[in-house]
């Protein structure tokens, strides 16, 4: 699952490069000792990847082998780091799913520069986890986060609380 920084000029996104989320990078750096939870915005990767963050979007490939398109735009990453892993959720909104690219244009090249939807695409809730060392597992593995809802077991229940905040803020009625 590549991640990609985008420009957007209007309605386009066009590919600028790679953009990097594991590691010493944006997530690393919003945790901290004194607080599990932590939040990063996609304001905030595009500011640690030194972009204009009003002109450009952190845009994944959720399946960049197949032959649709699989593309969403990276919203907003709640994070819980706690006993050596860093449980995510992600809020992604929906740019193309298994959508196929337009006559006479192979997936690869419309990757490279696209347009945009007319509206907000839909919100969709990913969960992932970072390992000790603030990396994902190895490629091809299973990367999802397993969050049980029980008292001691907090993870879930802060990122329903902490989802359901911003949901409230963007105007659009609670999960759950």
């Amino acid at each position: 699952m590549p991640f990609f920084v985008y420009q957007c000029e209007g309605s386009e996104f066009i590919l600028s490069g790679p953009a990097t989320l594991a590691g010493y990078g944006p997530f690393y750096q919003a945790a901290t000792a004194s607080s599990p939870e932590w939040e990063v915005s996609e304001h905030d990767v595009l500011l640690w990847h030194e972009v204009e963050p009003q002109c450009h979007a952190i845009v994944i490939d959720l399946m960049p082998t197949a032959s649709t398109l699989n593309l969403y735009r990276l919203k907003y990453v709640w994070g819980y780091t706690s006993h050596g892993w860093t449980p995510m959720a992600w809020e992604l909104e929906m740019l193309y799913s298994a959508a196929p690219p337009p006559p006479n244009v192979s997936v690869h090249q419309f990757k490279r520069r696209f347009a945009g939807l007319n509206a907000p695409g839909h919100r969709v809730y990913e969960f992932l986890y970072l390992k000790e060392d603030w990396n994902f597992g190895r490629v091809g593995s299973v990367n999802a986060a397993l969050l049980w809802d029980h008292p001691t077991a907090p993870t879930f229940d802060s990122f329903m609380k902490r989802i359901n905040r911003k949901r409230r803020i963007d105007g659009l009625p609670p999960l759950g």
